[in-house]
């Protein structure tokens, strides 16, 4: 009889437990619905960060998202994709949920970066090749120029499509490049010959890359090198050569252009009225130039070589 009371007591144990588990989960099924109808509806919508472009009720608009709809059920990357794509001055949203009723928008804000001309103008992209604007008639001051660049489509809020598919990736690296090496104001990029790329920063430095293989490491080593020369340099443009790894030759463009000249009055002498040669002193001295080499060894053993500055060789 005992035996019999205890297999009892354990068959009802086992019973209640099932049913206890069963109504936990009801009350979960109960609450998830719920969740997804009744409670965690927005009704505090905001946006973060200051509008500089677009007005927060402009940004709630393109977000899609309205007063009562359901916080759980929100697609937050698609709602940011679709601010980012409507409004191209924004380069990133994020979409925050504050349970139970408020949803943050937070936005950060891109500017154009390049622009390629095209019949119909410029279109004009960031530094990561979204589209910003199309049919541009002049792009603003310190928008780079793309030079051997032609455009496929564009569609403004999306990524743009060059003819050649692999120049998406050439330009957004060289970009990029220049912004770690700490250029300011790039003016230009040449990619019309990609053995003998070529920029311009600020209007008035001319850089030389050749190719855009290993371009990095020579960026860095070339802003050391410019920022020496434009403390010597008042006025007028600098080309500078970053062609062979850890060179850089430093030239002004006057003495470019004196030299030139210089050389074209050597090689076609004036002639008198008689077609007889005149014979003057022509300069024949090279432009002023100044060469600088990394010292790779030095930055390796030195702990303090990173801030050292290159040494430079005028040349005569």
């Amino acid at each position: 009889m005992r035996k019999s009371a205890t297999r009892r007591k354990k068959k009802t144990h086992k019973r209640y437990g099932f049913i206890y588990f069963l109504l936990v989960l009801l009350v979960l099924a109960v609450g998830a619905g719920l969740s997804f109808t009744v409670i965690f509806n927005a009704s505090d919508i905001t946006v973060e960060n200051a509008a500089v472009r677009y007005s927060d009720e402009a940004i709630i608009k393109a977000s899609g998202i309205a007063v009562g709809d359901n916080m759980p059920r929100m697609n937050v990357n698609g709602i940011a994709s679709s601010i980012e794509k409507k409004l191209p001055y924004i380069g990133k949203a994020t979409i925050k949920r504050r349970f139970p009723d408020a949803v943050v928008i937070s936005v950060e804000y891109t500017k154009a970066a390049v622009a390629v001309e095209t019949m119909s103008g410029y279109v004009l992209l960031d530094a990561a090749g979204k589209v910003l604007e199309t049919g541009v008639q002049e792009p603003a001051d310190y928008v780079a120029e793309l030079v051997g660049v032609s455009v496929d489509e564009a569609e403004v809020g999306s990524r743009v499509r060059f003819t050649d598919a692999d120049m998406f990736t050439y330009v957004t690296g060289l970009v990029s490049d220049f912004e770690k090496a700490g250029y300011n104001n790039l003016t230009l990029l040449d990619f019309s010959d990609m053995n003998n790329v070529s920029a311009e920063v600020d209007y008035r430095i001319v850089v030389k890359l050749g190719s855009i293989s290993k371009v990095s490491s020579r960026l860095n080593f070339g802003k050391k090198v410019i920022d020496e020369n434009l403390i010597n340099t008042a006025s007028g443009r600098l080309v500078v050569d970053l062609t062979q790894d850890g060179k850089a030759y430093v030239r002004s463009e006057k003495n470019i252009e004196a030299a030139q000249q210089a050389a074209k009055n050597t090689s076609e002498p004036a002639t008198n009225e008689s077609g007889e040669p005149l014979t003057a002193d022509v300069p024949t001295s090279a432009p002023e130039e100044t060469r600088a080499e990394e010292n790779t060894e030095a930055e390796e053993t030195s702990p303090a070589a990173e801030n050292d500055t290159p040494q430079a060789e005028a040349l005569g």
